[in-house]
C-alpha cells in the first residue's frame, strides 16, 4: 500500500519523468479545485499529501538502501507542485502552468535552499526538497504577476 501511495497509484513507475507526470496530475487537480471555488480544499490536500508523504516515506524502504528519495516515489512532486501553485486560485490558467513549470526546473536543479532541505534525515528530506522548490516556483510566479499584471 505504501508504493501504492508514494508512487501515486504506480504513476512513478512510468517510464520517462515520473516526477513531471506527478506534477501534471496534481496541476490537474489543481486547476479542477480552483473551478470549484474551493481554495480550502487545496489546503487540506497539501497538508494531506505533506503529512502521509513524510510518514510513508519514513517507514518505507524509500529511505533505506541508499537512495533516499528514489524515482518511482512521486507524491513529494505532487506535494511540491501543489505548494507552486495553491495561492493563485482565481488566476488564469497559464499561471498555474507556469509555476508548474517553475517548480520542475527548482526541483530538477536543486539550487539552494532546496539541495540544503534535501540533506534533511529520512521522509523530512524526501519532502522538503520539494516544499522548498514549490515556494520558490510560487514567489517568482508571483513576480512575474506583478510584473506583468494579469497572468
Amino acid at each position: 500500500m505504501r508504493e501504492f501511495l508514494l508512487s501515486m497509484g504506480y504513476l512513478g513507475f512510468l517510464p520517462g519523468a515520473p516526477g513531471t507526470y506527478a506534477s501534471a496530475v496534481t496541476l490537474g487537480v489543481f486547476l479542477l479545485g480552483a473551478h470549484l471555488g474551493a481554495p480550502w480544499w487545496l489546503w487540506a490536500v497539501l497538508a494531506a499529501l505533506a503529512g502521509v508523504g513524510v510518514i510513508l516515506a519514513w517507514g518505507s524502504g524509500a529511505v533505506g538502501g541508499g537512495n533516499r528519495d528514489p524515482r518511482w516515489c512521486v507524491l513529494d512532486e505532487s506535494a511540491g507542485a501543489l505548494v507552486a501553485v495553491v495561492g493563485h486560485v482565481g488566476a488564469p490558467a497559464l499561471t498555474a502552468v507556469a509555476g508548474l513549470l517553475f517548480f520542475r526546473v527548482f526541483d530538477i536543479l536543486k539550487p539552494p535552499p532546496v539541495n540544503r532541505a534535501e540533506r534533511l534525515p529520512g521522509g523530512w528530506g524526501i519532502l522538503a526538497d520539494d516544499l522548498v522548490a514549490g515556494v520558490l516556483a510560487n514567489v517568482c510566479v508571483w513576480l512575474v504577476r506583478l510584473a506583468v499584471g494579469r497572468f
